[in-house]
């Protein structure tokens, strides 16, 4: 609407109360199913987290190459890191530069607000289990629309005014060429979701410091029957900082399904029932001990 130029009355608010009721209950549904995870890293690591997970949505969405299920940020969090300092000071002018141009360029200062609502809850959920993530690719589908859109407009206002035949043509040729190649990358980037394996093998190949990656993969391998590969993983996965244990008790029904079907791996540990693997993994940690479940 304030884009559009529309007054901002008592009709409008009125208008928009059930679309700010409905994503106010969404959102508090979503924040209860985080709790711990925002409970983990203090405020103020989000806070300076956020605009490098920022500038990370927004390469990856222009340059869509080495994405993964996980993006593992592996430096501290500190507000003289060179990442974070260049980060907050990029997006701190773009939002100075939104409010200065709110009346010239409305379109700019709309796409950037939507941009940074649409990621905001990527920001608060930085942390999976002992891991600090600076992205997750969901987040970025919604927030990708205004940009898009912005593009779009652009290319037709473009076409609009070009008045040669060849010129017009060059600009659709070029557009069907670039959704094709991202068609192709899209098709690709699908098969890797094939199964666990071809997940966590992908992941572990465009980001090898992600720790649940190879404990996953490595999960994967047990379960194929593929000890040699596992070992592998894990033993990088330990040097990582990754602990090996097993738990005879899991707290909970998810834990305990989990484990009957194929045994549960994450980050902090690896919880199995496969005395083949204890075996395994005794030649990795000494004081690894198989308990039965």
């Amino acid at each position: 609407d304030w884009l559009r130029h529309r007054r901002l009355d008592r009709a409008m608010i009125i208008k928009t109360l059930p679309f700010f009721a409905l994503a106010l209950i969404f959102g508090i549904i979503a924040m209860s199913g985080k709790q711990q995870a925002l409970l983990i890293t203090p405020w103020w690591q989000k806070f300076l987290l956020a605009p490098v997970s920022t500038f990370f949505y927004v390469g990856k969405i222009v340059w869509p190459t080495n994405l993964s299920v996980l993006y593992p940020y592996a430096q501290e969090i500190k507000w003289s890191s060179p990442d974070i300092l260049l980060a907050g000071t990029a997006l701190d002018a773009l939002l100075i530069a939104a409010f200065f141009l709110r009346k010239r360029a409305r379109w700019f200062a709309v796409t950037l607000v939507i941009f940074l609502l649409a990621l905001a809850p990527s920001f608060f959920n930085i942390v999976r289990i002992s891991e600090v993530y600076v992205a997750s690719d969901r987040y970025a589908y919604l927030a990708a629309i205004p940009i898009f859109a912005v593009v779009a407009v652009g290319i037709n206002r473009l076409y609009a005014r070009l008045s040669s035949r060849p010129l017009r043509m060059s600009i659709v040729t070029a557009c069907v060429l670039i959704l094709g190649v991202f068609a192709f990358l899209s098709h690709r980037q699908s098969r890797t979701w094939r199964d666990s394996e071809s997940l966590f093998l992908n992941t572990v190949r465009a980001q090898p410091e992600a720790i649940s990656a190879r404990v996953n993969l490595a999960a994967a391998y047990i379960e194929s029957g593929n000890y040699g590969d596992a070992l592998q993983h894990l033993k990088a996965a330990e040097a990582m900082g990754a602990m090996l244990f097993f738990h005879p008790q899991p707290q909970n029904n998810f834990l305990r399904e989990r484990i009957k079907r194929h045994g549960l791996f994450n980050s902090l540990g690896v919880i199995l029932d496969d005395a083949i693997v204890a075996a395994i993994l005794a030649t990795l940690r000494s004081d690894c001990t198989y308990v039965p479940l």
